[in-house]
């Protein structure tokens, strides 16, 4: 029995899939189960957190060439694969053009509860958060209700082997909280520059006994940090970089022992989340209750709700957001800090 499991998202949507991932490889064994990932940065992650094999991952991304892409369904082809799942979270379109050129013998793909089910969508879908609709498959597989759904993905959503670093060694301070200003690719998904540095302000007159380790991955954000520190003035604020400075599971380390992680909708707040970190988190052009952190979380939302919000559901901006970013933008920094001292108490 083999079974490939499309999942080639970035890290933060990854995470999302790991009770889907448990709950195969309970089934049917860990050398059965195969994953798509999009780069080997994913995979390697996987590999040290879940039970995956190593030798059982697929990369498949937009940038592959052509022959790239013709080698990897040759392989897919040759591993003739008993079940081929296709989530929700997976484009459906390409995903049962991969289908077809895989040469598996059965594909399980979802419907919604109110439409009519196409040829092979042999499970419904009912729930509304990704992390849910992943695992949502075991409806044709097992006879569980959506309670049993639920209790298992709350049970199995966990990583293997969290190592606990020394913090001393990364000479940070032992009373800490961590921002995340960027959000990957996704830049209308940020909370605006003005608004985090004001927020600093708040958060730094009433826990002035705390440090502030700002965190991202690359030179965009590496940029970013360094503009909303260079604001304050080093002899009163005790705020730094720890951006590019660490490896991602020194990082995840970092995030785990923190007093607490505060970020708007990125791929390190699902990590902080799947480690059950207490965390604010900032939504406003995405949809908290499809995309948000699934467990420890406290979400901020403008109320009431801009009739564009989220994106995704304007047929003008669509998944770009817009230039104002009026749904950040006109949230009031005290809401939030109220949802710190929340956490801190």
């Amino acid at each position: 029995m083999k079974i490939i499991y499309l999942g080639h998202h970035a890290l933060g949507d990854v995470v999302m899939k790991i009770p889907a991932i448990r709950y195969l490889i309970n089934k049917f064994g860990n050398e059965s189960v195969y994953f798509t990932v999009r780069d080997n940065s994913v995979k390697d992650f996987l590999i040290n957190h879940t039970p995956l094999l190593k030798d059982n991952f697929l990369i498949y991304n937009n940038g592959m060439s052509v022959l790239e892409k013709f080698s990897l369904i040759r392989y897919i082809r040759n591993l003739n694969f008993d079940y081929f799942i296709l989530p929700p979270t997976i484009n459906n379109k390409n995903g049962k053009f991969l289908f077809q050129l895989s040469n598996s013998k059965k594909l399980i793909s979802h419907h919604n509860i109110h439409s009519i089910p196409k040829k092979n969508e042999v499970y419904v879908s009912k729930f509304k958060h990704k992390v849910l609709q992943n695992i949502e498959f075991v409806r044709y597989f097992e006879n569980w209700n959506d309670k049993k759904i639920l209790d298992f993905t709350n049970e199995n959503y966990f990583l293997d082997n969290l190592v606990n670093s020394n913090l001393k060694s990364f000479n940070l301070e032992e009373k800490y909280i961590v921002l995340q200003p960027g959000s990957g690719g996704n830049i209308h998904k940020r909370y605006p520059v003005n608004k985090w540095q004001e927020l600093i302000t708040l958060i730094t007159e009433k826990y002035s006994t705390y440090n502030i380790y700002v965190s991202g991955v690359g030179k965009e954000e590496s940029n970013l940090a360094n503009t909303i520190i260079n604001f304050f003035d080093p002899c009163h604020i005790r705020i730094k970089s720890i951006v590019n400075k660490y490896s991602l599971s020194e990082t995840m380390t970092i995030i785990r022992n923190s007093n607490l992680f505060i970020s708007a909708d990125c791929g390190p707040t699902h990590i902080a989340s799947i480690m059950k970190t207490k965390m604010v988190t900032i939504f406003g052009p995405t949809d908290f209750e499809i995309t948000g952190p699934y467990s420890h979380c406290t979400p901020i939302r403008i109320y009431p709700k801009l009739k564009c919000m989220p994106c995704h559901l304007s047929k003008k901006y669509g998944n770009r957001g817009c230039d104002s970013v009026d749904c950040l933008q006109d949230l009031d920094n005290l809401k939030i800090l109220k949802a710190i001292d929340e956490n801190l108490k």
